[in-house]
């Protein structure tokens, strides 16, 4: 998912095709990190 302004999105629930796993959720906080860390 794409950052929303100040709002990154992770969880999950937002990991596509791994949704509702431990692998989403892991990759879903590395994306959103990635974004975050890009965005400076």
């Amino acid at each position: 998912m794409k950052p929303i302004g100040a709002l990154f999105w992770a969880g999950e629930h937002t990991a596509g095709e791994w949704a509702g796993t431990m692998e989403g959720a892991l990759r879903s906080g590395r994306r959103a990190a990635e974004q975050l860390i890009d965005r400076r």
